[in-house]
């Protein structure tokens, strides 16, 4: 028993000191940093320029960490900036640890969950440290305060350089001087060293074998019909490929943009958390008022009628991925046509597919 007890833990440690060994320690040092928020004020954090923060990453499995130590050592109080106010400041604060997310092959990097507070001066002395978890990324999030949904994006890993854009707002309630709850968060960029071999990395999440149609119909009617206008339909299919199992549909926020060729969104359906249930390896939400399927932007409506709400999401988990299934009514996709892009985003991971709308009349295609 002893001996193998010896043999358990002798593996245990080669085990261990195999993925010490995998692992790549460096630094991400800040270039620039803007704290910003849902009020479209931005903000310079010039003191935060030159400051290294340390890094670990294995290539091979895809994991990515970010340590705070380094920014809670230099600015034990917070990272002081002015806001614009005569000199009230703000406080970017982080206490010391890691923050562990994923990077792939697509230079997105993930960092979920990152916790640090945000505080003022501007109700004296000085406000509480108002604490927030935004995802930190490169890629495509999506943001929803009152009512309102804010896209948020940074720039992925640029492997010549080493340059990284990380973006990421949360909600804050009720902090000083704010009418309602606000988002805020960081806007960071950094410069990672060393640079990861983009070859040894994880395929990056994405969306493949996307196609549709829609159904455009009628302009709304001037008063109120007996039956409510359907409006214009969506039907779209697409397959997640390479997004690492499991995705939690039910857990997060999902959203589905579809925008046009000016990046301009024509649709953005938001499904909150809980919309979703669980049928073995299948998802649905079903919608018939607007509230399982939120339609933040394209709702069909003018100053008299507004059309009808509903449609189905059906998510039906496969070998090869998870196959995606939307049918939408109620909606205005009469100026959609030419180059498009379909992106789907669950909590911190999102994909975005390139499309063609063929067509202009009453029917086009989507593939």
């Amino acid at each position: 028993m002893r001996t193998r007890s010896v043999w358990l833990a002798a593996l245990l440690l080669i085990g261990a000191s195999t993925r010490t060994a995998r692992a790549v320690q460096g630094t991400c040092t800040i270039t620039k940093l803007v704290s910003i928020n849902d009020l479209d004020l931005p903000f310079a954090v010039p003191i935060a320029e030159g400051l290294a923060m340390p890094v670990e990453f294995d290539e091979a499995s895809g994991t990515f960490a970010m340590k705070r130590d380094a920014w809670s050592a230099q600015f034990p109080s917070g990272a002081a900036f002015l806001v614009g106010f005569g000199s009230v400041q703000g406080f970017i604060v982080m206490s010391a640890g890691e923050v562990p997310g994923t990077i792939d092959a697509g230079g997105n990097v993930t960092l979920p969950h990152f916790a640090m507070a945000f505080a003022t001066d501007f109700c004296p002395p000085r406000s509480p440290d108002y604490p927030m978890t935004p995802d930190v990324m490169t890629g495509t999030q999506f943001r929803t305060n009152i009512g309102r949904v804010f896209r948020l994006h940074g720039d992925p890993l640029d492997f010549a350089t080493g340059v990284v854009r990380l973006v990421g707002e949360d909600v804050i309630p009720g902090a000083c001087g704010a009418p309602s709850g606000i988002l805020s968060g960081v806007d960071l960029t950094c410069t990672l060293a060393p640079i990861p071999d983009r070859t040894k990395l994880p395929p990056a999440p994405r969306l493949s074998r996307t196609g549709g149609k829609t159904r455009i119909g009628d302009p709304l009617p001037a008063a109120p019909p007996n039956k409510p206008d359907k409006g214009d339909i969506l039907a779209v299919k697409t397959q997640l490929a390479d997004w690492k199992a499991p995705i939690d549909f039910v857990g997060q926020d999902v959203y589905v943009r579809l925008a046009g060729a000016d990046e301009a969104d024509v649709v953005l359906l938001r499904v909150p958390a809980g919309k979703f249930q669980a049928k073995g390896k299948k998802f649905v939400v079903r919608d018939v008022d607007g509230t399982a399927i939120e339609v933040a932007i394209g709702h069909k409506k003018n100053t008299a009628v507004s059309a009808a709400f509903g449609g189905t999401i059906t998510v039906v988990s496969g070998k090869k991925g998870a196959t995606v299934k939307l049918s939408i009514v109620g909606l205005d996709l009469g100026g959609l046509s030419g180059p498009a892009t379909l992106t789907l985003a669950v909590g911190p991971r999102s994909a975005t597919d390139d499309v063609i709308v063929q067509g202009s009349g009453g029917s086009r295609k989507i593939h």
